[in-house]
């Protein structure tokens, strides 16, 4: 093993206080140069975090997840079962998704997002609820008065929320899921499920999308959610009924 890659396991490990001498917390992308220079092997999968342990030919081993930031290096096979046991390893963020950040509340979506809500009428001085759909238009307003790039990723998934809530109580058969993420630790997003139907909904992703573009200085919030409400009723795209629909809110 050269010099770079024992000096950054010595970095890392300092650095994330790792409790055993067996194995140390580094980078993935160490992780990745080490096993692109030593023809890893797949051992076995890990049931809980769906991570990945290999073999390189330097005697080590790494437990590996690909939306992780970080790996786990361990000198031993005797030492997969005790690290196969941990829930919670020594890290505070593993990936850059503002989601990860708030799992206290995620994991009780349904009774924490009237208290989201309530944050994010406060931030923009709006008394907001699920029934007005011109609040939609009053929100971008507001938002495009202090401008997009002023708003933080919090707040781009508050107001996806927002229209998440809006959507579930404008429709009959939605509710609140969470799906796990696959890291070392694992952490959880919201989105809506439709009853008896494979069908998901999420304004993250969309509303993400336009704050990162940030093409016309709006979030195009109505909009949005006009679109998916489209979907939901089974408008075929651009057809007289999708169009006709779109038109009525205006």
């Amino acid at each position: 093993m050269n010099k770079l890659i024992i000096l950054n396991i010595i970095i890392m490990s300092c650095t994330f206080n790792a409790f055993s001498q067996d194995f140390q917390i580094i980078t993935s992308n160490l992780a990745k140069k080490m096993m692109s220079e030593q023809k890893p092997v797949l051992i076995k999968k890990i049931t809980h975090n769906n991570s990945s342990v290999f073999k390189v030919q330097s005697k080590k081993f790494i437990v590996f997840s690909p939306e992780s930031k970080y790996s786990i290096l361990f000198n031993s096979l005797e030492n997969l079962d005790t690290i196969e046991k941990i829930k919670s390893f020594p890290i505070n963020f593993e990936t850059d998704d503002i989601r990860e950040r708030e799992q206290n509340l995620i994991s009780n979506i349904p009774d924490q997002i009237d208290n989201y809500i309530k944050d994010l009428g406060e931030k923009f001085n709006l008394k907001l609820n699920y029934k007005d759909i011109h609040l939609l238009d009053s929100l971008d307003k507001k938002i495009e008065k202090i401008g997009i790039e002023n708003l933080t990723e919090r707040d781009i998934f508050i107001i996806s929320l927002y229209l998440d809530e809006f959507f579930r109580n404008n429709t009959e058969d939605t509710f609140w899921a969470i799906e796990k993420i696959f890291t070392l630790n694992t952490y959880w997003i919201p989105y809506l499920k439709r009853k008896d139907s494979k069908e998901e909904y999420s304004f993250y992703r969309t509303i993400f999308k336009s704050y990162i573009e940030n093409e016309s200085g709006l979030l195009n919030l109505k909009l949005n959610y006009l679109l998916k409400l489209a979907d939901y009723k089974g408008y075929p795209i651009l057809s007289e009924e999708h169009i006709n629909f779109i038109k009525s809110f205006q």
